[in-house]
């Protein structure tokens, strides 16, 4: 069976390559590292190897240029399968380190999959060639590995501006939305039962901070009886599940008026017991009443259409009785008419409804 390398620090990638080739008809061997995987290739060379680029104790580019100078090695082909690495001049320095490929990742399986036959096809066949590394390679990788290194963290330190500036303006709507009392968040120690509201929380129900003592029985005293049960179930399932939840109900003011709140939440576990949940309460009312709107006017629109239509229908129907009776009414005239002539009368005139 043809054994295929496949190196890359996370387990997870591991085992989706190693599911597509070996469901492909390879054997797999596996590496969480560059020199994990020297040392394993120079005891059972493979015949072909697939590395990550971004690893810990040898990454990927340090890897294949070990890989290329070794003469046990070199004439194996080398595959990169990266994510990190995904610019032009990355593709560029791996091939000019001897890589056969560059592939980024993510790539469907059949995709994938192609490509790795195609090369395992040409290295069998003698098609593949092994590019002489220069006199001064050495020199020339580490100023190139240099810049691409720097280039990377260059892009890295971009990506971390962007997705803090991202959080800023993120965390700036939040207080918004907080100081507007349009949002309240919410912590509840579910093995003690202790409860903390934010003060958008207590505006959401219709109270100012303080007045009431938080808990989850005075939270479900103001649900709305016909949605009580249904996000007590929702409440209920995410106990089981360590994901993000979300649930719209409504809740009653202090004045009795009702309101809509859009609920989202999550979970923490200790040993797979639920013990905290914590989240924000969204104030939906008039998004609720827009569409409560909506829908009473395309109901509106449908009883006219309905309307119309039984209207026309009625139309028709009368333009079709309407037509019979003419018809009828031709052909009493016309006999009316034979009559005459046959007592020798004249008929006064041409009756048009005769045309």
């Amino acid at each position: 069976m043809k054994k295929i390398l496949v190196v890359d620090d996370n387990k997870t990638n591991l085992y989706v390559l190693q599911l597509w080739l070996k469901g492909n008809g390879y054997q797999v061997e596996t590496a969480m590292h560059g020199r994990e995987a020297l040392e394993y290739a120079r005891r059972a060379a493979p015949l072909m190897i697939i590395s990550d680029i971004l690893m810990p104790v040898m990454d990927g580019f340090a890897l294949c240029r070990e890989w290329k100078k070794d003469d046990l090695l070199k004439t194996i082909p080398f595959v990169f399968y990266t994510a990190t690495y995904t610019d032009p001049q990355d593709e560029e320095f791996a091939l000019s380190l001897g890589a056969e490929r560059f592939i980024i990742k993510p790539q469907e399986p059949d995709d994938f999959m192609a490509i790795i036959k195609e090369v395992m096809a040409a290295h069998e066949a003698g098609e593949l060639t092994v590019r002489p590394l220069p006199e001064t390679a050495d020199e020339i990788f580490y100023e190139e590995y240099d810049r691409t290194l720097i280039r990377k963290l260059e892009d890295k330190l971009t990506q971390l501006e962007e997705i803090n500036l991202a959080l800023l303006k993120s965390e700036g709507r939040l207080k918004l939305a907080l100081s507007a009392g349009k949002m309240g968040s919410f912590d509840w120690d579910m093995e003690t039962d202790h409860v903390i509201w934010s003060d958008g929380y207590f505006h959401l129900l219709g109270y100012k901070p303080g007045d009431i003592e938080p808990s989850y029985k005075i939270w479900a005293e103001h649900v709305h009886p016909s949605d009580l049960s249904k996000i007590e179930a929702a409440i209920n399932n995410s106990r089981d599940d360590n994901g993000e939840y979300q649930s719209e109900y409504r809740v009653f003011w202090p004045d009795r008026s009702v309101h809509w709140l859009e609920g989202r939440w999550s979970i923490s576990y200790d040993n797979g017991r639920a013990i905290r949940m914590f989240g924000i309460i969204i104030d939906i009312t008039k998004r609720k009443k827009a569409d409560e709107e909506l829908k009473h006017y395309q109901e509106h629109l449908e009883e006219l259409v309905k309307e119309r239509t039984e209207k026309l229908n009625t139309l028709v129907s009368l333009m079709a009785g309407r037509e019979v009776r003419m018809a009828d009414l031709k052909k009493v005239i016309k006999q009316l008419r034979s009559q005459i002539l046959q007592v020798g009368m004249k008929p006064v005139a041409d009756d048009p409804l005769l045309d």
